[in-house]
Protein backbone atom coordinates (compact mmCIF):
# COMPACT_ATOMS: atom_id res chain seq x y z
CA UNK A 1 0.00 0.00 0.00
CA UNK A 2 1.03 3.61 -0.47
CA UNK A 3 1.52 6.23 -3.16
CA UNK A 4 3.38 5.13 -6.30
CA UNK A 5 4.72 7.67 -8.81
CA UNK A 6 3.94 6.58 -12.35
CA UNK A 7 5.28 8.12 -15.56
CA UNK A 8 3.62 7.32 -18.88
CA UNK A 9 5.65 8.16 -21.98
CA UNK A 10 4.76 8.09 -25.66
CA UNK A 11 7.25 8.87 -28.39
CA UNK A 12 7.89 8.67 -32.11
CA UNK A 13 10.59 10.03 -34.41
CA UNK A 14 9.21 13.57 -34.12
CA UNK A 15 8.47 14.05 -30.43
CA UNK A 16 8.22 12.60 -26.97
CA UNK A 17 5.32 13.23 -24.62
CA UNK A 18 5.27 12.15 -20.97
CA UNK A 19 2.66 12.30 -18.24
CA UNK A 20 3.29 11.95 -14.50
CA UNK A 21 0.65 10.67 -12.10
CA UNK A 22 0.35 9.40 -8.54
CA UNK A 23 -1.21 5.97 -8.02
CA UNK A 24 -2.80 5.35 -4.61
CA UNK A 25 -2.66 1.63 -3.78
CA UNK A 26 -5.23 0.58 -1.16
CA UNK A 27 -5.66 -2.86 0.41
CA UNK A 28 -9.01 -4.64 0.74
CA UNK A 29 -10.76 -5.44 4.02
CA UNK A 30 -11.53 -9.16 4.27
CA UNK A 31 -13.44 -11.50 6.58
CA UNK A 32 -14.64 -9.72 9.74
CA UNK A 33 -15.51 -11.86 12.80
CA UNK A 34 -16.76 -11.03 16.32
CA UNK A 35 -16.16 -13.28 19.35
CA UNK A 36 -17.05 -12.97 23.06
CA UNK A 37 -15.80 -16.44 24.12
CA UNK A 38 -19.18 -17.13 25.81
CA UNK A 39 -18.28 -14.91 28.76
CA UNK A 40 -21.51 -13.76 30.44
CA UNK A 41 -21.55 -10.41 32.23
CA UNK A 42 -24.19 -8.87 34.50
CA UNK A 43 -25.76 -5.47 33.85
CA UNK A 44 -23.40 -2.64 34.70
CA UNK A 45 -20.30 -4.75 34.03
CA UNK A 46 -17.91 -4.18 31.14
CA UNK A 47 -18.51 -6.57 28.23
CA UNK A 48 -15.52 -7.21 25.93
CA UNK A 49 -15.42 -8.49 22.34
CA UNK A 50 -12.56 -9.70 20.16
CA UNK A 51 -12.78 -8.34 16.60
CA UNK A 52 -10.62 -9.98 13.91
CA UNK A 53 -10.01 -9.47 10.19
CA UNK A 54 -8.24 -11.61 7.62
CA UNK A 55 -6.74 -8.42 6.16
CA UNK A 56 -7.13 -4.63 6.34
CA UNK A 57 -6.54 -1.71 3.99
CA UNK A 58 -5.57 1.90 4.57
CA UNK A 59 -8.33 4.36 5.43
CA UNK A 60 -10.34 1.74 7.30
CA UNK A 61 -13.25 2.99 9.40
CA UNK A 62 -15.10 0.62 11.74
CA UNK A 63 -18.62 1.41 13.01
CA UNK A 64 -19.94 -0.51 16.05
CA UNK A 65 -23.66 -0.66 16.81
CA UNK A 66 -23.73 -1.94 20.39
CA UNK A 67 -27.33 -3.10 20.13
CA UNK A 68 -28.67 -0.99 23.01
CA UNK A 69 -30.01 2.57 23.30
CA UNK A 70 -26.53 4.12 23.32
CA UNK A 71 -24.94 5.73 20.28
CA UNK A 72 -22.78 3.74 17.89
CA UNK A 73 -19.00 4.13 18.14
CA UNK A 74 -16.48 4.68 15.36
CA UNK A 75 -12.85 3.50 15.29
CA UNK A 76 -10.09 3.85 12.72
CA UNK A 77 -8.78 6.42 10.27
CA UNK A 78 -9.87 9.81 11.62
CA UNK A 79 -10.27 11.53 8.25
CA UNK A 80 -12.21 8.67 6.67
CA UNK A 81 -14.46 8.37 9.71
CA UNK A 82 -15.10 12.11 9.96
CA UNK A 83 -16.01 12.26 6.27
CA UNK A 84 -18.52 9.38 6.41
CA UNK A 85 -19.68 9.21 10.04
CA UNK A 86 -19.22 12.70 11.48
CA UNK A 87 -22.38 12.44 13.63
CA UNK A 88 -21.15 9.37 15.57
CA UNK A 89 -18.81 9.14 18.56
CA UNK A 90 -15.22 8.80 17.31
CA UNK A 91 -12.79 6.78 19.44
CA UNK A 92 -9.14 7.38 18.48
CA UNK A 93 -8.17 3.71 18.36
CA UNK A 94 -6.41 2.14 15.39
CA UNK A 95 -8.24 -0.70 13.67
CA UNK A 96 -6.00 -3.79 13.63
CA UNK A 97 -6.44 -7.37 12.42
CA UNK A 98 -7.05 -8.41 16.05
CA UNK A 99 -8.44 -5.94 18.57
CA UNK A 100 -10.58 -5.83 21.71
CA UNK A 101 -13.49 -3.43 22.17
CA UNK A 102 -15.59 -2.99 25.32
CA UNK A 103 -18.98 -1.60 26.31
CA UNK A 104 -21.11 -1.23 29.45
CA UNK A 105 -24.60 -2.72 29.11
CA UNK A 106 -26.86 -1.21 31.77
CA UNK A 107 -29.77 -3.65 31.49
CA UNK A 108 -30.26 -7.42 31.43
CA UNK A 109 -31.48 -9.12 28.26
CA UNK A 110 -30.48 -10.39 24.84
CA UNK A 111 -28.45 -8.01 22.66
CA UNK A 112 -26.94 -8.08 19.18
CA UNK A 113 -23.71 -6.22 18.40
CA UNK A 114 -23.24 -5.30 14.72
CA UNK A 115 -20.02 -4.09 13.10
CA UNK A 116 -19.38 -2.51 9.70
CA UNK A 117 -15.83 -1.93 8.46
CA UNK A 118 -15.14 -0.06 5.24
CA UNK A 119 -12.58 1.87 3.23
CA UNK A 120 -12.64 3.36 -0.25
CA UNK A 121 -12.73 0.04 -2.10
CA UNK A 122 -14.32 -2.53 0.21
CA UNK A 123 -16.64 -3.16 3.13
CA UNK A 124 -17.48 -6.12 5.38
CA UNK A 125 -19.93 -6.63 8.25
CA UNK A 126 -20.78 -9.14 10.97
CA UNK A 127 -23.00 -9.44 14.06
CA UNK A 128 -23.21 -11.49 17.25
CA UNK A 129 -26.08 -12.19 19.67
CA UNK A 130 -25.32 -12.56 23.39
CA UNK A 131 -26.99 -12.27 26.79
CA UNK A 132 -26.41 -9.93 29.74
CA UNK A 133 -27.63 -11.51 33.00
CA UNK A 134 -26.69 -12.20 36.62
CA UNK A 135 -27.96 -15.80 36.46
CA UNK A 136 -25.05 -18.14 37.38
CA UNK A 137 -25.16 -19.99 34.08
CA UNK A 138 -23.01 -19.46 31.05
CA UNK A 139 -24.51 -19.89 27.59
CA UNK A 140 -24.58 -23.51 26.42
CA UNK A 141 -21.24 -24.84 25.26
CA UNK A 142 -21.58 -25.26 21.50
CA UNK A 143 -19.21 -26.43 18.78
CA UNK A 144 -19.51 -27.19 15.08
CA UNK A 145 -17.46 -30.18 14.05
CA UNK A 146 -14.51 -29.31 11.78
CA UNK A 147 -15.38 -25.60 11.85
CA UNK A 148 -13.19 -23.04 10.06
CA UNK A 149 -12.83 -19.32 10.74
CA UNK A 150 -12.01 -17.91 7.29
CA UNK A 151 -13.95 -18.43 4.09
CA UNK A 152 -10.90 -19.22 1.96
CA UNK A 153 -10.36 -22.27 4.19
CA UNK A 154 -14.01 -23.36 3.90
CA UNK A 155 -14.72 -27.07 3.73
CA UNK A 156 -15.91 -28.18 0.29
CA UNK A 157 -19.19 -30.01 -0.21
CA UNK A 158 -20.63 -31.44 -3.43
CA UNK A 159 -24.03 -30.19 -4.57
CA UNK A 160 -25.00 -33.69 -5.67
CA UNK A 161 -24.78 -35.04 -2.12
CA UNK A 162 -26.46 -34.20 1.18
CA UNK A 163 -24.18 -31.97 3.28
CA UNK A 164 -24.29 -32.73 7.02
CA UNK A 165 -23.16 -29.98 9.42
CA UNK A 166 -22.81 -31.45 12.92
CA UNK A 167 -23.03 -29.54 16.21
CA UNK A 168 -22.25 -30.69 19.75
CA UNK A 169 -23.43 -28.87 22.88
CA UNK A 170 -23.81 -29.01 26.65
CA UNK A 171 -25.44 -26.99 29.45
CA UNK A 172 -22.96 -24.94 31.49
CA UNK A 173 -24.37 -23.99 34.93
CA UNK A 174 -22.81 -23.82 38.39
CA UNK A 175 -24.56 -26.93 39.74
CA UNK A 176 -23.56 -29.63 42.21
CA UNK A 177 -24.70 -33.22 41.70
CA UNK A 178 -27.72 -32.78 44.04
CA UNK A 179 -28.62 -29.20 43.14
CA UNK A 180 -31.62 -28.70 40.87
CA UNK A 181 -32.42 -25.03 41.53
CA UNK A 182 -30.34 -21.86 41.26
CA UNK A 183 -31.74 -18.37 41.96
CA UNK A 184 -35.29 -19.67 41.59
CA UNK A 185 -34.55 -21.47 38.31
CA UNK A 186 -35.64 -25.08 38.01
CA UNK A 187 -32.90 -26.42 35.73
CA UNK A 188 -35.04 -29.43 34.83
CA UNK A 189 -37.59 -27.02 33.30
CA UNK A 190 -35.10 -25.04 31.24
CA UNK A 191 -35.83 -25.70 27.59
CA UNK A 192 -33.55 -25.50 24.58
CA UNK A 193 -34.20 -24.03 21.15
CA UNK A 194 -31.97 -24.86 18.20
CA UNK A 195 -31.75 -22.89 14.96
CA UNK A 196 -29.51 -23.06 11.88
CA UNK A 197 -29.10 -20.06 9.57
CA UNK A 198 -27.16 -19.82 6.30
CA UNK A 199 -25.71 -16.63 4.81
CA UNK A 200 -24.16 -16.09 1.41
CA UNK A 201 -20.53 -14.90 1.56
CA UNK A 202 -19.04 -12.51 -0.98
CA UNK A 203 -16.28 -14.46 -2.78
CA UNK A 204 -13.91 -11.48 -3.10
CA UNK A 205 -14.05 -9.97 0.39
CA UNK A 206 -15.52 -12.64 2.63
CA UNK A 207 -18.27 -10.30 3.80
CA UNK A 208 -21.81 -11.48 4.58
CA UNK A 209 -24.19 -10.85 1.69
CA UNK A 210 -27.70 -11.92 2.75
CA UNK A 211 -29.44 -14.86 4.44
CA UNK A 212 -30.39 -17.92 2.44
CA UNK A 213 -34.15 -18.15 1.93
CA UNK A 214 -36.43 -21.13 2.55
CA UNK A 215 -34.42 -22.50 5.48
CA UNK A 216 -37.76 -23.47 7.05
CA UNK A 217 -38.19 -26.05 4.29
CA UNK A 218 -35.19 -28.00 5.62
CA UNK A 219 -36.58 -30.42 8.20
CA UNK A 220 -33.31 -30.47 10.17
CA UNK A 221 -32.98 -26.67 10.51
CA UNK A 222 -33.95 -26.91 14.20
CA UNK A 223 -31.97 -30.03 15.04
CA UNK A 224 -28.35 -30.56 16.18
CA UNK A 225 -27.36 -31.88 12.73
CA UNK A 226 -28.20 -29.73 9.72
CA UNK A 227 -28.63 -31.81 6.57
CA UNK A 228 -28.51 -29.53 3.53
CA UNK A 229 -30.48 -31.22 0.72
CA UNK A 230 -29.00 -32.10 -2.65
CA UNK A 231 -28.74 -29.04 -4.95
CA UNK A 232 -30.35 -26.76 -2.31
CA UNK A 233 -27.54 -24.18 -2.50
CA UNK A 234 -26.00 -22.63 -5.63
CA UNK A 235 -22.23 -22.80 -6.02
CA UNK A 236 -20.42 -20.36 -3.72
CA UNK A 237 -19.24 -19.63 -0.19
CA UNK A 238 -21.60 -19.73 2.81
CA UNK A 239 -21.52 -18.90 6.51
CA UNK A 240 -23.50 -21.37 8.61
CA UNK A 241 -24.64 -20.14 12.05
CA UNK A 242 -25.93 -22.42 14.80
CA UNK A 243 -27.85 -20.86 17.69
CA UNK A 244 -28.66 -22.79 20.86
CA UNK A 245 -30.84 -20.95 23.40
CA UNK A 246 -31.80 -21.98 26.94
CA UNK A 247 -35.01 -20.43 28.22
CA UNK A 248 -37.55 -20.97 30.96
CA UNK A 249 -39.47 -19.35 33.81
CA UNK A 250 -37.61 -16.56 35.66
CA UNK A 251 -34.66 -16.69 33.26
CA UNK A 252 -33.55 -14.52 30.39
CA UNK A 253 -32.75 -16.56 27.33
CA UNK A 254 -29.17 -17.78 27.54
CA UNK A 255 -27.89 -18.33 24.07
CA UNK A 256 -24.75 -19.19 22.21
CA UNK A 257 -24.01 -18.69 18.53
CA UNK A 258 -21.22 -20.37 16.65
CA UNK A 259 -20.41 -20.33 12.97
CA UNK A 260 -18.35 -22.03 10.34
CA UNK A 261 -17.74 -21.57 6.62
CA UNK A 262 -18.56 -23.96 3.81
CA UNK A 263 -18.12 -24.01 0.07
Amino acid sequence: EGIANLTIKAENVFQTVSFDMDLDIVGMIRSLAIEDFSVVTAKGEIKSFLVTFMSLGSGTCMVVDWGDDQASSVYGDEKACSDDFAWLEYLPDEVTTSMTISHNYTGSGVYKISILAQNRISHVKDSLKFVVTSVPCNPPKVEIMNKVAFYLEAKKYRRGYTADIVSVSGINCSLTFKTTKISGIDIMKVRQRKDWTLFEVEPDLGGISHPVQYMDTISSSKKPVLSIPINFLPYGYYKVVYTLAMHGKNIFALLEQIHSLLR
